[in-house]
């Protein structure tokens, strides 16, 4: 199967890495420059080309971005349940309100577990590519330090 990036490639360049960004785009770093390929359109049929020779990159920023809502949605929810479980008197079985009390705290601990669990799915990694005319910032949704150490790697290695 080829690669998407195939027809973009010119004469002696190799495709070295490859990456999914998290506004779809699929990025692709070669033995000379970043191609940015995003789909456009509702059926994805056509691509927006955008490249970045490494010569002209001036600098580069690596960040990260944690999305803890689910650690926070946890608590919230427990709390709502605990407070709807306490105004609806003392458990009761046949109560609606213990048992949404209930169900309401068991959910939060439940979002808040799965939150604790899947962290490293929600990180964010995002590169900024600092050029002399532009920033071209890249966002790359559960990436790994390992994985902003190998994009420097490349370019580190290519603008020799």
């Amino acid at each position: 199967m080829l690669s998407v990036f195939e027809k973009y490639l010119a004469d002696g360049e190799d495709l070295l890495y490859k990456v999914k960004s998290r506004n779809r785009a699929d990025i692709g770093f070669t033995n000379k420059r970043i191609i940015s390929l995003k789909p456009t359109g509702l059926v994805n049929k056509k691509e927006n080309c955008k490249d970045i020779s490494y010569t002209h990159i001036s600098s580069i920023v690596t960040g990260y971005k944690n999305h803890y809502w689910m650690l926070l949605a946890g608590p919230v929810i427990l709390l709502a349940g605990f407070v709807l479980y306490l105004t609806s008197g003392y458990y009761n079985p046949m109560d609606i309100f213990s048992k949404s009390g209930s169900i309401v705290m068991a959910a939060g601990v439940f979002v808040f577990v799965a939150g604790f669990l899947i962290r490293e799915f929600l990180r964010e990694l995002s590169v900024t590519f600092v050029t002399c005319s532009e920033k071209y910032k890249v966002s790359l949704k559960g990436s790994s330090i390992e994985q902003a150490q190998t994009i420097n790697e490349i370019i580190r290695e290519n603008t020799k």
